[in-house]
């Protein structure tokens, strides 16, 4: 097991020249961060970083109806509404689209999206999981939905790169990573016809298969790539397991839920279908939230095949570890989660909390 010692005033003195709000914090402690505004919550949508800047997107089920993008500035501590939002809810006249199509799009209120566009030709509001990733040879965010698309932070406006991307059979059961290494991006895929691993060419700006997916299933798909090891570990088809891009190759892990019921003393595990996860650089160990007794944090040490809890001081967030809702700052050696508490009626997000590890020794 990894025992985490608890250094309340211990701080992150590694990491580099941090903004006030992200300065001296204390080790292994959740610290809430209050930002200049919160912006409206998604459901079933994930969060990505990049450039110094998380980037937000989704919706549906009757959560946000516009497909607006908003970016929240690390360093500034602000969410910047990135482009203007385009509402579903007013498809009745929206020209570009027949009767038919209006009629689907107003599936959104009760559904996960659709693949139609916007009269700006932009993909309308959708659950996004973890389909969106910082490509860094871009300089963009990259999202796999219907179509593979791209927002550049600068231009703050939507590329679509292919209309033909890899995707499941159901809006859950794909994800897109990132691979530094082959520097390019990983499309896993888990359900229907489409089921395999693909690597995306920038050059031809095609997806070829890599590998076969280990699992079939309707399930979400969540990963975090392990720099030390060079490989992907994966939850998804109720599994856990790691991907080798390099050798096409996988092979199934320890499970957390197992775990979680070993240490617990249960026989009941806790929800580990949908969960945030994140990859820790310096302990080289992958790291997963999830709602057990409350929020926890657990820790996967690929050396040994096993699974420990983090412990961790201060009033943790009580925002869903759904969706993919934690990300690493490597500019600050600390990780962000965005405070999700409710996706209805216009409901936002309740700031964020940030999370400094202490420094192995």
């Amino acid at each position: 097991m990894w025992t985490v010692l608890l250094v309340a005033q211990a701080s992150c003195l590694w990491a580099a020249e941090a903004p006030p709000h992200l300065k001296d914090l204390p080790a292994n402690t959740w610290v809430r961060i209050k930002p200049d505004r919160n912006p409206i919550a998604r459901s079933y949508s994930g969060i990505c970083y990049g450039a110094g800047l998380i980037y937000y997107f989704g919706g549906g089920h009757g959560s946000h109806p516009g497909n607006d993008v908003e970016l929240y500035d690390v360093a500034a501590n602000t969410w910047t509404q990135a482009t203007e939002p385009e509402d579903w809810r007013q498809a009745d006249s929206w020209t570009h689209l027949t009767p038919e199509e209006r009629k689907h799009v107003r599936n959104i209120g009760g559904g996960s999206g659709v693949a139609l566009l916007s009269p700006k030709g932009r993909p309308l509001t959708r659950h996004t999981y973890q389909m969106q990733r910082w490509f860094p040879e871009e300089k963009a965010f990259f999202s796999l939905m219907d179509q593979l698309w791209a927002l550049a932070p600068d231009k703050r406006e939507w590329r679509k790169v292919m209309d033909k991307a890899p995707r499941g059979s159901d809006v859950h059961t794909w994800n897109l990573a990132y691979d530094p290494d082959l520097k390019s991006l990983v499309a896993i895929v888990v359900g229907g016809p489409n089921r395999a691993v693909y690597l995306f060419d920038r050059e031809k700006t095609a997806w070829s298969k890599r590998c076969d997916s280990p699992v079939t299933a309707w399930s979400e798909v969540y990963s975090a790539y392990d720099a030390a090891r060079k490989r992907h570990v994966v939850r998804a088809g109720r599994r856990w397991w790691t991907l080798d891009m390099a050798t096409g190759t996988t092979r199934f892990i320890a499970d957390l839920a197992d775990a979680w019921m070993k240490a617990k003393g249960r026989d009941k595990p806790p929800h580990t279908e949908s969960v945030s996860i994140a990859y820790d650089p310096e302990s080289t160990r992958t790291l997963v939230l999830i709602k057990g007794d409350g929020t926890e944090l657990w820790a996967y040490d690929a050396d040994k095949d096993d699974w420990s809890e983090v412990k961790l001081a201060g009033e943790p967030p009580k925002g869903t570890t759904h969706w993919g809702l934690l990300v690493r700052v490597p500019e600050h050696n600390c990780f962000l989660f965005l405070n999700v508490l409710g996706v209805q009626n216009g409901a936002r997000a309740d700031g964020l909390f940030a999370l400094c590890l202490e420094k192995p020794r």
